[in-house]
This record gives C-alpha cells, sequence and structure tokens, in this order.
C-alpha cells in the first residue's frame, strides 16, 4: 500500500487552527491527524470507459471501479476459443481413425516455427534492454515475452508433430494433438486474464478520497486513478521532548483529545523515530523552537471521527 502523505494539509490546518485553539494544559503536546492512502492503479493501458465511483462513497473489495475499453481484448479472446475449439475438434478426429503424415509439409512448418522463434527471441531481448533503460513500459516488455512464450510452444508443437509423422504411431498423434489443444486452451485462459484487466476493482474497502481520473481519459498501466481512504488508516502525529521520548515504547497508549471530538480517546503508539529534529512549524512556539524533538505515531484504537490535517492534544501515558 502506497503512503498519502498530508503533511502540507496538516501543516496548513494546524498553522491556521492554532491560533484559534487555547493553549494545551501542563503535560499535554500538540499534534494533527494524518492519513495513509490507498492508491489504485490502472492495471494496463486504455481509455476508461465507465467510472463507477464517486469522491466520498464507501466501496467494498472487489468492487469494480473503472472499466476500460476491451474490445481489442474481446476480439483476442473470441480468436484464441475458435483455435481451441478447431485443436478440439481435430483431438477428436485422430481419436476417431488415424491419418498419415506428410514429413516434408511438417518440416516446412517445423522450419517457418524455428524462423518464428528466432525473431521472438530477438524481440524479446531487445524489449528486455529496452525496459532495463526505463525506454519501454512494462506492458511492451511483457507482450514481447508473450510473442516469445507463444512462438516456442508452436515450435515445440511442430516437432511433436513431426515426431509423430516419423514414427508413425497412432498414439503419438493423440498425444501431439492433445498438446496443441492443450496450448489452444492456455491461449484462451491467457486471452481471458488479459480481457479481465479491463477491469479495475478494489484490492480493500474504504471510502473514495480523491479522483484522478475520469471517464473518456486515456491512462497508461500504472497510472494511479483514485485514492481510496482504509478502514482504521489514521494516525496521530506528534512531537516528544528529548527528555521524555526514552519514556515511550511501541504499543503504549496515549490520550487524545480535539475539539471535533467530544470526549478524549486513546491510540496505541507504532511508530516513534531514532532521530531528532528541531521543532517544526507545525508546533513552533518561543518556548520551544531551540528544543530537539522526536516524532511519535499512535493509531486510534478504537474508530474515531477524524480527517486528515485535524489538530490533536496528546497526553503521555
Amino acid at each position: 500500500m502506497k503512503k498519502y502523505v498530508v503533511a502540507a494539509m496538516g501543516l496548513l490546518l494546524v498553522l491556521t487552527l492554532g491560533a484559534c485553539r487555547q493553549a494545551p494544559d501542563d503535560g499535554w503536546l500538540t499534534g494533527y491527524v494524518e492519513a495513509d492512502l490507498f492508491y489504485v492503479s490502472a492495471p494496463a493501458s486504455g481509455w476508461i470507459h465507465e467510472l463507477d465511483v464517486g469522491e466520498g462513497e464507501a466501496v467494498e473489495a472487489g468492487q469494480v471501479l473503472y472499466r476500460l475499453d476491451r474490445d481489442l481484448q474481446q476480439a483476442a479472446l473470441d480468436a484464441s476459443q475458435a483455435e481451441a475449439n478447431a485443436a478440439q475438434a481435430s483431438l477428436a478426429d485422430l481419436s476417431q481413425g488415424a491419418r498419415p503424415e506428410e514429413i516434408k509439409v511438417i518440416e516446412a512448418q517445423l522450419a517457418e516455427a524455428e524462423a518464428g522463434l528466432r525473431y521472438a527471441r530477438t524481440e524479446r531481448s531487445r524489449w528486455q534492454s529496452l525496459g532495463k533503460k526505463g525506454v519501454a513500459t512494462p506492458e511492451e516488455v511483457l507482450k514481447a515475452e508473450t510473442n516469445y512464450a507463444t512462438a516456442a510452444a508452436a515450435a515445440e508443437t511442430v516437432r511433436a508433430n513431426l515426431a509423430v509423422a516419423r514414427l508413425g504411431g497412432r498414439e503419438a498423434a493423440i498425444a501431439a494433438a492433445t498438446a496443441q489443444y492443450d496450448a489452444a486452451q492456455a491461449a484462451v485462459r491467457q486471452a481471458q486474464w488479459q480481457l479481465g484487466q479491463r477491469q479495475v476493482p478494489a484490492n480493500q474497502g474504504g471510502r473514495v478520497e480523491e479522483i484522478f481520473q475520469r471517464r473518456g481519459e486515456y491512462v497508461t498501466s500504472g497510472t494511479p486513478l483514485l485514492a481510496l481512504l482504509p478502514e482504521n488508516a489514521m494516525k496521530i502525529r506528534f512531537f516528544v521532548p528529548e527528555a521524555e521520548v526514552g519514556k515511550l515504547a511501541q504499543g503504549q497508549v496515549v490520550t487524545v483529545r480535539s475539539d471535533s471530538q467530544a470526549a478524549a480517546f486513546e491510540a496505541q503508539i507504532s511508530f516513534i523515530a531514532r532521530e531528532a529534529e528541531f521543532t517544526p512549524p507545525v508546533i513552533y512556539s518561543a518556548s520551544t523552537r531551540d528544543k530537539l524533538l522526536f516524532l511519535v505515531e499512535a493509531r486510534p484504537t478504537e474508530p474515531a471521527s477524524l480527517r486528515p490535517g485535524l489538530p490533536v492534544d496528546v497526553k503521555l501515558p
């Protein structure tokens, strides 16, 4: 999960609201709320045909959020299915009665298949090299690798057919037809997978925080489409004086209060910085400007109505 840091929002809101808030009581530290957002990205390139959610809407894990154009992938699936049907029919025909094989014809087919395999191998190496240099996209590299795998499978099928013809055995002919049918079925599964990539689901539940790409726009593979705010994604960030940080440990519970909550609530410490820093602007004051502080993060132990950037006060245990 990628982290969407809303520190800028936190700084702005805390600085703005800080002037309006009363100074914390003795023993209370100033902090703010931050969220870890989850980015939903496009698994493949294409045009956005449908956007099925809106900002602020709650979604469940597995719910479809986007639908990309799919005409090309559907056509590829139809072609693969037709080839699989033909291979199945050929296998059934061989099972009913043996036919003589033309070795010279198969040898010519093998020469053609091996030439295609050599070309696919060269293309695969070229695209892999371009991918390492950052010139080619992962999708283009994957396509070259897929073409090579397809060419290798085709050459292997022809070799099997040639072996069958030379042996002249009915059992070997059926085995070759079975291998061809299995290869066709694998191509169908691959086409189905590629078609499935035209739908973009939510990998986890949450609330749609921000939409980056909308219907009619073209996106490339890996492009962030929207940001989700998962449940329990909120955390409290505050800064502890050098003299106090040694008393804290991960798992300890602190008390948190804010103007938006009727009552204080508890949060469990999840992170303690190993290095100190000077007082950040978010809690800057004349009394603390020269002090070294340590960043501490804590997550609410119970669901709370918090928003990123909300200023809070924290009481240490």
